[in-house]
């Protein structure tokens, strides 16, 4: 039983997800019209290999550990609920519609196209690639891009992120520089902001609690 014999992360290759020894703890099917792929245990599910999912289509994935990449093909979209991910790429252009939308997230590196990113209680520890974003309670190391638009509230942003001064206006940001425990700046270290980190940042959310991916805890992290 879990409590008397640990449980590591259970190690996944991708295009065995559906197989009949995983069909207890990993689930995959149509709703709405969105491909749903979601964690039904309490363990940690690590896949293991580059992830790459069609074009066009529109993904929702809970739960899951990719250790590289995932990546979404031209015009797809992708939904995201406390997923961590080596590298997250979105390859999509402009539209209306979030191309990206992402819940209690933790990344190493993230790539949206000229599509808007929407991130709620998410760290994304290296690069972020973005043209338009709306998020909240974020930690963004370093943002990368050209006259982003959007709008920004109570997240973590570097001094220098390439914002448009006219089409954004950062609500109740900081410029802080975060203090992981231990150092922990990599995503195999699950980046948890010290105790004697910046208060801006370490009870710098929107409800005085921390930023980013452990926002709302760290149960079962």
């Amino acid at each position: 039983p879990v409590g008397f014999f640990s449980l590591g992360p259970l190690h996944l290759e991708w295009s065995k997800r559906n197989d009949e020894a995983y069909e207890h703890i990993i689930e995959e099917k149509m709703e709405n019209g969105v491909v749903t792929i979601r964690n039904l245990s309490s363990r940690i599910i690590e896949v293991t290999n580059d992830v790459s999912l069609g074009p066009g289509g529109f993904y929702k994935i809970e739960g899951l550990r990719f250790t590289t990449g995932l990546t979404v093909g031209a015009g797809g979209r992708l939904e995201l609920h406390r997923v961590e991910a080596g590298r997250i790429e979105v390859n999509s252009a402009s539209t209306d519609e979030p191309v990206l939308t992402a819940v209690d997230c933790l990344f190493q590196t993230l790539s949206v196209g000229n599509g808007c990113a929407v991130l709620d209680n998410c760290t994304i520890l290296g690069d972020a690639f973005l043209s338009v974003i709306d998020a909240k309670n974020c930690i963004f190391m370093n943002i990368i891009g050209s006259e982003i638009s959007g709008q920004l509230s109570y997240c973590r942003i570097h001094e220098t992120a390439p914002l448009s001064i006219e089409k954004m206006a950062p609500k109740n940001c900081t410029f802080d520089e975060p203090r992981f425990f231990n150092h922990q700046t990599e995503l195999a270290s699950r980046a948890v902001l010290a105790p004697n980190g910046p208060k801006s940042i370490y009870l710098g959310a929107d409800d005085g609690g921390e930023m980013g991916y452990f926002h709302r805890g760290r149960e079962d992290n």
